[in-house]
């Protein structure tokens, strides 16, 4: 006996006469897989690699590109931002003592802090790449000394550069950003620890831990911009660089979140098409996938039933994924072509080949030069 998932094949709206994700036992497999063994499915494979290359070749399948990459950029960031809030919080909350601090802490607070100042300019530059690629009409009064690569675009002088000032003109935060030229070119900061006990005779003992950076070493580097050096003397001696680096993380993310809203509409509709086309075909491939699984697994099982706790579990996951799909739902998808004298026109009988809102998984099959408009051009997986 082999097992079959009874689907509708109903229009929009239609629901099968028995439950999502029921089966049925029949007496024998059809054998309409043009000659191949029932438990190969090299249609439904075929099929699979056909809807994959089409929404690969989709416009906005280039452009996932930029997400992934300031997606990428992002997680890098704050990753190193919460290593580096961890090492802080282990001295700054704990009772120790500044001067118990080991050289292994300091030394590995001062890398954490490095590789976050180095994902602070690493994020900036593939913002920088990503939307001169998108709006990349130069603006010629503003030439550069060079190749031209570094020259401004319109949209960045317009755009971008209000926007930084915006999130980021501070003179704190001029010092956080340019803190990365300065270990680049000049040296590494290297924290010092602070504890300060306090009493009274109305007051508890208090213990207060504290990282600290000096701005009389910091103000030897004679390339400061005007606002980080303003900033420096306007410090104590020592003073707390911990809760400029909390700040400028929440206006980090503030300025993420508008840079990829505006990119997103750039790239709209390419985008959204692509990222809900190839959602509808993961869905589409989970769904049918456990089928040709459970099927591929009754090979050499005829005449034997399947436990029924483990049909029990098939029927349960497959109902879910078909549920999940139907949820999703279907923008649609039909395919054109171009007429020898340039006219786009839709080809007949591929209306909508995705099995939504037709559950059945339909595959199109070569469409002859005379197939009238009206012709059933699609065949159906058993």
């Amino acid at each position: 006996m082999l097992l079959e998932v009874q689907e509708s094949s109903g229009g929009v709206g239609s629901v099968s006469d028995q439950p999502v994700g029921s089966v049925r036992y029949l007496p024998a497999m059809t054998d309409d897989l043009g000659g191949a063994t029932p438990y190969d499915f090299p249609r439904y494979y075929e099929e699979k690699d056909r809807r994959r290359a089409l929404v690969n070749a989709m416009p906005g399948r280039n452009h996932q590109a930029h997400f992934e990459n300031l997606n990428r950029a992002y997680a890098i960031l704050e990753g190193n931002r919460q290593e580096l809030e961890l090492r802080f919080q282990s001295f700054v909350q704990s009772t120790q003592y500044a001067g118990n601090l080991s050289d292994e802490y300091k030394q590995e607070l001062v890398r954490l802090f490095h590789n976050y100042l180095a994902a602070v300019g690493s994020l900036r530059d593939i913002q920088r790449t990503i939307h001169r690629k998108l709006w990349p009409e130069k603006d010629e009064s503003n030439q550069d000394d060079g190749d031209g690569s570094n020259q401004k675009t319109i949209w960045e002088e317009t755009v971008y550069q209000p926007k930084v000032q915006e999130y980021f003109s501070t003179d704190e935060f001029s010092f956080l950003q340019n803190l990365r030229n300065y270990t680049l070119h000049y040296s590494l900061p290297v924290p010092a620890g602070s504890t300060t006990l306090s009493w009274g005779q109305d007051r508890p003992l208090t213990h207060e831990n504290r990282l600290l950076l000096r701005s009389s070493s910091l103000l030897k580097y004679k390339k400061w911009p005007g606002p980080a050096k303003r900033f420096l003397r306007e410090q104590a001696e020592r003073f707390e660089f911990h809760p400029i680096i909390e700040r400028y993380a929440v206006a980090v993310e503030k300025f993420f979140h508008w840079f990829n809203a505006v990119v997103l509409e750039k790239l709209s509709p390419e985008h959204p098409d692509y990222i809900s086309t190839a959602t509808e075909l993961e869905y589409w491939v989970g769904e049918y996938q456990i089928v040709v699984t459970w099927k591929q697994d009754q090979q050499g099982q005829v005449g034997l039933f399947a436990p029924p706790s483990e049909e029990r579990n098939f029927r349960r996951e497959l109902a879910e994924l078909k549920q999940r799909r139907w949820a999703y739902g279907s923008r649609g998808w039909r395919i054109f072509t171009v007429t020898p004298d340039g006219e786009v026109d839709l080809l007949h009988g591929y209306t909508d080949p995705w099995g939504l809102p037709r559950r059945s998984p339909r595959i199109p099959t070569k469409v002859p030069a005379n197939t009238p408009p009206d012709a059933d051009t699609t065949s159906t997986l058993a």
